[in-house]
């Protein structure tokens, strides 16, 4: 009867422990996938910037060669929808290869942008 009486409470000392042991591993997991999930959530938005600054070189790339139009000398932008677009800037240098042999390089600089995040992508053509 002695025994019993010492070893009394020590069940719901053992059920705390357990308990506060699982809590705090479930808040840490909790932690690590919400941080996740925005990690997640913003590599998304940085895809779609990129997709958009894409588009801005090839959309100029499709005027020039298959729509024939001179490339612009100066900067456009345009909005594809509420939270993404592009805008692309041309600049062009003369580039002499001998004396007699000289052609125009042109650089074609976009920059997509959506919900915030930028991505800028470069190409150059002659």
């Amino acid at each position: 009867m002695k025994k019993l009486k010492s070893q009394k409470g020590l069940s719901i000392y053992l059920v705390i422990l357990i308990l506060s042991v699982i809590l705090t591993i479930s808040f840490g997991l909790s932690i690590i996938l919400i941080t996740q999930t925005k990690i997640t959530r913003e590599i998304k938005k940085s895809i779609v910037a990129l997709y958009a600054a894409d588009s801005g070189i090839e959309h100029t790339l499709y005027n020039i060669y298959i729509l024939g139009t001179d490339p612009p000398t100066t900067s456009s932008s345009i909005f594809l929808g509420k939270r993404w677009s592009y805008a692309v800037k041309i600049s062009s240098s003369t580039v002499n290869i001998s004396p007699t042999d000289t052609f125009t390089l042109y650089q074609i600089k976009s920059l997509g942008a959506f919900d915030g995040i930028q991505r800028a992508i470069e190409s150059s053509y002659y």
